[in-house]
């Protein structure tokens, strides 16, 4: 009867050891070196009159959005300028098309490849994608450097948001801006 008990002890204790096992997977993750970092040189421009207006808008909108609740001391935005709309609609052909977006990281977690300038707003920064900037912004004598690591050393994507970054994009058209779509602030829906 021993025997038996004993034998039956261990094939139970063999069985929920085996069925314990948690089958996890550890990503061992490093931190950024120096050389992971790439350094560039970037215009520093001023926003002209013009802009004010819909840089307050924005960076207010911004403020109000939960999602955006960390960055809130430092927030930044892509600021990108064409020759024309990328959309193939008649009246918006031949005005300049000027498009805004939140930068949901901070900026060294960002790409800034395609960056050639930037310029300051009661505190936050506007990367300048374009630089089709005459009409908006006005060019300064300085120059600052920025830091951001390199794609190519990413350990994690961290572009995949989808949709749920706010944008604004505007005409130029008879001097004016017109606001011609955005993208509002996400909504995270709570149970009750």
């Amino acid at each position: 009867m021993k025997q038996i008990i004993s034998y039956l002890s261990i094939t139970c204790g063999i069985f929920l050891f085996a069925a314990c096992h948690p089958y996890v997977e550890y990503v061992k993750v490093r931190t950024y070196k120096a050389k992971d970092y790439i350094t560039k040189e970037l215009e520093v421009y001023e926003p002209r009159e013009l802009l004010y207006p819909i840089l307050d808008s924005i960076i207010i909108k911004t403020r109000e959005c939960p999602e955006y609740e960390k960055t809130k001391d430092c927030l930044a935005f892509d600021f990108s300028i064409r020759e024309e709309a990328p959309y193939d609609l008649e009246n918006r052909k031949g005005y300049p098309y000027l498009s805004i977006s939140v930068i949901y990281y901070v900026p060294r977690l960002t790409c800034h490849h395609w960056t050639k300038a930037v310029f300051y707003y009661k505190g936050c920064s506007f990367y300048v994608i374009d630089t089709l900037a005459d009409l908006f912004l006005q060019k300064t004598d300085r120059k600052v450097s920025i830091s951001y690591i390199d794609p190519n050393k990413y350990q994690f994507e961290v572009f995949q948001r989808g949709d749920q970054d706010m944008f604004w994009s505007y005409l130029y058209k008879d001097e004016a801006l017109q606001n011609i779509c955005y993208g509002r602030c996400p909504v995270q829906f709570n149970e009750h």
